[in-house]
């Protein structure tokens, strides 16, 4: 069984008062400046796009990256314990340019991938092959967009904080939404790869990642959290700590298997104290549709 983190202290206690002041204070901002909640998603920038694109800057890049060594060294041990050497198929949501399903198609010659994404650019610079199917399409319309198919194996990597619809209790229930549908589309037993950023904040776990929504959702603000090095700058991100994101999955009803921590981001000072940030570190989740 996956050990939780909890927040120390007791009823009444100093941090249950600042939880408490945090909530009630961000949900005033967004009463103030509105919460859309039937926003679309938007298909990334040219920037944007650049960033992710893999096509142009190569397997390495990829592999050199957190969430290329935790599939180097996790995920593929993972696949073979689960499927061995029989046939499996693999939905890639956010899958961009199919550098992760590429690279595990090499590796499971008797895998089929679909790479779903909302960029057009981005699809268009996968490699076209027999086992793959390339579908454009918005994570949070999985189930319209599988089409009635199942799959053994869902990877989402770096999608589920760029879920948002300018409120950040709306683009929870969207984010949780996206997940019931990966539920949904999984064959029995099969399994879900959730690779995500967990921004564990201080003295509230959740106050770091909250803060960064509201810099970056706000228009006002965006050119400057661009220049800070957030790409999302003006549209929005959401982290989670690392418990949110396994609270949300076991919700969901997952059996969470194992959990793999990256290492750490060292971010300065003068980033790290206004956004209350404690530790940043990538997290992969092994997780498991029971029967």
């Amino acid at each position: 069984m996956q050990k939780r983190t909890r927040l120390p202290g007791h009823s009444g206690s100093v941090i249950e008062r600042v939880v408490s002041l945090h909530h009630g204070l961000f949900a005033a901002w967004e009463m103030r400046c509105g919460e859309v909640c039937d926003m679309e998603l938007r298909p990334p920038t040219r920037r944007q796009a650049a960033i992710y694109n893999y096509a142009e800057k190569g397997r390495a890049a990829f592999l050199e990256e957190h969430r290329g060594r935790v599939v180097q060294m996790h995920l593929e041990r993972y696949i073979r314990e689960a499927f061995g050497d029989r046939p499996w198929s693999m939905l890639d949501v956010g899958g961009g340019s199919g550098i992760l399903s590429d690279y595990l198609h090499e590796q499971f010659p008797q895998s089929r991938a679909t790479v779903l994404d909302i960029s057009p650019e981005l699809l268009d610079a996968n490699v076209r092959a027999p086992w793959k199917t390339v579908l454009r399409g918005s994570a949070t319309d999985l189930a319209a967009r599988a089409g009635g198919k199942r799959f053994d194996l869902v990877c989402i990597h770096n999608v589920l904080h760029h879920v948002v619809d300018g409120g950040y209790r709306s683009s929870g229930m969207r984010v949780r939404s996206v997940v019931r549908q990966v539920y949904d589309i999984l064959a029995p037993r099969g399994h879900i790869s959730l690779f995500e950023m967990s921004y564990r904040g201080w003295p509230v776990e959740s106050l770091s990642g909250r803060i960064v929504f509201q810099w970056t959702s706000n228009r006002a603000l965006g050119l400057l959290c661009r220049r800070l090095g957030a790409n999302a700058g003006g549209v929005g991100v959401r982290f989670l700590p690392e418990a949110a994101w396994r609270d949300m999955l076991v919700r969901s009803g997952f059996d969470v298997l194992d959990t793999v921590r990256a290492e750490p981001f060292r971010f300065p000072l003068y980033v790290r104290v206004p956004l209350a940030m404690r530790i940043v570190e990538p997290v992969h989740f092994w997780c498991r549709k029971p029967d």
